[in-house]
């Protein structure tokens, strides 16, 4: 497919930019658009699967508008090849927050968990979070055991403070990763966009 496009200049001439060459959703700036879902009000979770493969290494994963009826902490599990949830104590991780009165929020596994936690402390259920996720090489290679690294914004349920936060993971596996499943801590979701987009960049 092609784009009829007029000339930079003055003269009035017309030029054709193939489709491949133009930002979309479903391809912008080498990131290609894999999945977008949004969630249905009153789900206590949601389990994504067959995202990720050999054709891409890099995966950028953003949840938008994320809110749950009840204050909560938002949890996540991996999903195997065999679309297997993984619940076992496999997950390590860190995270570290900064609120707007300049308090520092922080957690950490302190060894291998059954889920991940992804922000430091609870949310409000009348606000919204956001949050985005790096993936690289989530099938693995070899001996390789993923890891990746989110960053975001939420308003803590304590004190209505803005918090920033940033957090690492490691999935203590070198079984091939293709999804996940995310759920709040209490309550159900309310709203939830989730993007996955894959790159080689």
């Amino acid at each position: 497919d092609k784009f009829l496009v007029s000339d930079a200049s003055d003269s009035g001439n017309l030029k054709y930019v193939e489709k491949q060459y133009v930002s979309s959703a479903e391809n912008w700036d080498g990131w290609k658009l894999i999945r977008d879902t949004t969630i249905s009000t009153g789900d206590s979770y949601i389990t994504l699967t067959g995202l990720f493969s050999d054709t891409y290494e890099n995966y950028v994963i953003n949840f938008m508008g994320l809110q749950s009826s009840s204050a909560a902490y938002v949890l996540m599990q991996m999903v195997t090849g065999s679309n297997t949830v993984v619940s076992s104590s496999s997950y390590t991780y860190a995270m570290y927050g900064q609120q707007d009165d300049n308090t520092k929020v922080e957690g950490y596994s302190n060894g291998a968990q059954d889920k991940i936690y992804i922000q430091p402390s609870v949310h409000r259920n009348d606000e919204h979070m956001n949050f985005q996720m790096w993936l690289s090489r989530p099938k693995g290679i070899g001996t390789y055991k993923p890891t990746f690294h989110s960053k975001g914004a939420y308003v803590q349920n304590s004190g209505t403070k803005i918090t920033s936060f940033h957090n690492a993971v490691r999935f203590d596996s070198t079984t091939e990763v293709t999804g996940f499943k995310l759920f709040p801590s209490a309550g159900t979701f309310n709203d939830l966009q989730i993007q996955v987009l894959g790159g080689n960049t």
